[in-house]
């Protein structure tokens, strides 16, 4: 059964598909006399939307809970302007059954296209130990179907599927342009540590109906994790070299830059501090442009709690163009 999007639904039109529940509530009859019934919110990746159970309320609203997937079949309404489903049966679904994409977000870009150019620099590293080690991940068909398709985050940068391998894909290309002007950069090092600095993430964040953290991740976060991840893999190759070693996880351990920002450790080789910056900077602007492609018809966004500020869009000429987009 293909799934019917939210924001595809039309009034009076027969529903019958999978959602996630967002809210649930069980409200009283104007009248008390009749009792309750059930309102929730319900989703996918298009939007949310109103639904109503009005008869079996203890029943039904048994069966399920907040962030689980519900089988519904029912009728597009209209309540005070807005369109609301009228729930005629309702059965909890398997999650591992749903299909993530039809409930999170995807990036636009090409992900194998990404994974190519990613195996490409793999292969023109010179290192032997680092090109075994990246090769380890890299030909590990489990690995690679978790890294295609996990976030970068949960809320602010890359925060869709497809989201770490384009993160990574970008710290990677941004650390090679940077190596050119500082020859005493170690090229190999800071492209291997590029490609694994947020290998962790496939571990800390769960993406099945919405993005969140999984308890291994809110227990030990993607750095430490992606330091277990490389520590395990170098521990099957024979004769890696410690001090490489040491470099490289320093690296992926430092890349917060900061330890009142959750960094185990502050960048101390250049390495580190280039892939620090470079992280940084792209996720911040990967944030900046996602809020600013939310409504780009105004001069500014709503106030972000997350980072503590508006962001300034740019003034609309009179063709409807925003200076930003005039050079």
């Amino acid at each position: 059964m293909s799934h019917k999007f939210i924001n595809e639904l039309k009034i009076g039109e027969k529903v019958d598909s999978v959602y996630l529940v967002r809210k649930k509530e069980f409200k009283d009859f104007k009248d008390t006399s009749k009792g309750q019934f059930l309102r929730l919110e319900i989703g996918d990746k298009t939007g949310r939307i109103s639904a109503v159970v009005w008869d079996n309320v203890e029943k039904v609203g048994g069966v399920f809970d907040t962030d689980d997937f519900v089988h519904i079949t029912g009728r597009v309404g209209l309540y005070e302007n807005t369109k609301q489903i009228i729930i005629e049966s309702l059965e909890r679904s398997d999650s591992s059954k749903c299909n993530p994409e039809d409930f999170i977000k995807r990036t636009d870009k090409d992900i194998d296209a990404l994974l190519d150019e990613i195996k490409g620099e793999i292969f023109m590293i010179k290192n032997p130990a680092l090109q075994r080690l990246l090769s380890s991940f890299f030909d590990d068909i489990a690995f690679i179907e978790k890294f295609k398709l996990a976030p970068a985050a949960k809320l602010w940068h890359h925060a869709y599927l497809g989201g770490l391998i384009e993160h990574t894909h970008q710290v990677l290309s941004l650390c090679k342009g940077i190596c050119p002007f500082y020859p005493k950069v170690d090229s190999d090092l800071l492209k291997s540590a590029a490609i694994l600095h947020d290998i962790g993430k496939i571990e800390e964040l769960k993406y099945c109906g919405f993005i969140d953290y999984s308890s291994k991740g809110r227990l030990l976060g993607h750095i430490i994790i992606s330091d277990n991840l490389v520590k395990e893999r170098i521990r099957e190759i024979d004769n890696f070299p410690p001090e490489l070693e040491m470099r490289l996880r320093h690296a992926i351990l430092s890349h917060h830059g900061e330890e009142d920002i959750r960094s185990p450790r502050v960048p101390m080789t250049i390495e580190a501090v280039i892939l620090h910056s470079v992280d940084n900077l792209d996720a911040k602007v990967s944030g900046f442009i996602k809020e600013m492609e939310k409504d780009n018809r105004k001069e500014w966004t709503d106030y972000i709690k997350l980072i503590d500020r508006f962001i300034y869009i740019g003034k609309e000429d009179e063709g409807g163009n925003s200076e930003r987009d005039q050079d």
